[in-house]
């Protein structure tokens, strides 16, 4: 049981750390390097120079966005530590993978660009016009996913005997019981009455204002509960542009996605009772709950699949830091002093997941 690893969006980033990163130990210390070196694998070296350049590609792509010499001296150098260890785990990956007779043919490459065209339309324009917004070229980008692509297949290699038990995927089910709790809600609808001035044009309600829409909530109220359809008075009085056409429905509302009073409300009420007018920030409104689906629990059949999943890449994660480990450990990874890797919840933040780092077409 292997997960695949697809090419998601439509331009990858030269930042591939969601797999490689995970094997921050087990390197050398630093000992001789030749002179223009800062770091070695084996009797590979990269040198200083293909370094800046790796350095500047990435402040080209990611102007803003990353750690700048200018800034938090600190951080950069923590980022230079983890651009350098990308590379030197692409060298690992592509070491291990000439031992493993495992290669990435131009044919795949080119199916994977063929891919990312189609998403334009196949329009070759549009396509170039990306890689220019996105700072690539079409070299860059076949060499950033000739290193994905490499790093995947070595990936399944090494974890292709993972497996989950049933015992592992109970044990997560209960362990993570919060996960797989759909909290209560609440078919929920309301007429807003909105004071005068009290709207986004800068204008501020008196108190004479909030006093009238208060009574016409009144008002309102009592019509309904006399028999008025609520749906036809929302329609009719609401000032809430967003449901008043739908009768006032919100449809179904949970707690935390509505401000305090009108949440505290919501969840007293009894199914189809009429609340006294309430004040929110927005104005007067009257709520009603016609529909309550209680809090449950879904069973481990409805998520056994899901579990198994992460369960998997927990494993196949497990054997992979292993395996990085110790294979850095035979080639015998040295670094530059002061370049040596450190492991920081900051430098974390700065990287992203090869499946998450696309930039989709808008």
């Amino acid at each position: 049981m292997t997960r695949k690893r697809a090419v998601p969006g439509i331009l990858i980033t030269f930042l591939l750390f969601g797999v490689l990163v995970a094997g921050l130990a087990g390197c050398t210390k630093a000992g001789e390097l030749p002179k223009d070196a800062v770091a070695m694998i084996g009797q590979n070296i990269i040198t200083q120079a293909q370094f800046d350049t790796r350095m500047a590609e990435i402040e080209k792509q990611y102007g803003g966005q990353v750690p700048t010499k200018d800034g938090d001296e600190a951080m950069y150098k923590e980022f230079q530590t983890m651009v350098l260890n990308y590379m030197v785990e692409v060298d690992v990956v592509a070491q291990s993978a000439a031992k493993m007779d495992i290669t990435v043919t131009d044919d795949e490459i080119q199916s994977q660009i063929d891919g990312i065209k189609q998403m334009y339309m196949d329009d070759d324009a549009a396509f170039e016009t990306a890689l220019k917004d996105q700072n690539l070229t079409l070299d860059s980008l076949k060499k950033a996913l000739r290193e994905q692509e490499l790093t995947r297949k070595v990936f399944d290699a090494v974890t292709e005997e993972a497996v989950v038990t049933p015992e592992q995927v109970e044990n997560y089910y209960h362990e993570h019981q919060e996960d797989f709790t759909v909290p209560e809600s609440r078919l929920t609808r309301h007429i807003l009455f909105m004071p005068k001035n009290a709207d986004d044009s800068g204008g501020v309600a008196t108190d004479a204002d909030w006093a009238t829409a208060l009574s016409l909530a009144e008002k309102v109220r009592k019509e309904i509960v006399e028999g008025a359809d609520f749906a036809e008075k929302a329609k009719q009085h609401s000032d809430d542009p967003g449901s008043k056409d739908l009768g006032g429905d919100l449809g179904e509302v949970q707690k935390g996605t509505m401000v305090a009073e009108f949440e505290e409300a919501t969840f007293t009420l009894k199914k189809f009772d009429i609340s006294e007018p309430i004040k929110t920030q927005f104005g007067y409104h009257l709520i009603q709950v016609t529909d309550i689906t209680d809090s449950q629990v879904v069973t481990l059949d409805e998520v056994e699949d899901h579990i198994t999943e992460i369960v998997l890449q927990q494993e196949q994660k497990k054997m992979w830091d292993a395996w990085l480990v110790k294979t850095k450990e035979e080639l015998g990874v040295q670094y530059k002093p002061g370049f040596e890797l450190v492991t920081t919840t900051t430098v974390t933040t700065l990287v992203t997941d090869p499946e998450t780092t696309s930039t989709t077409k808008e």
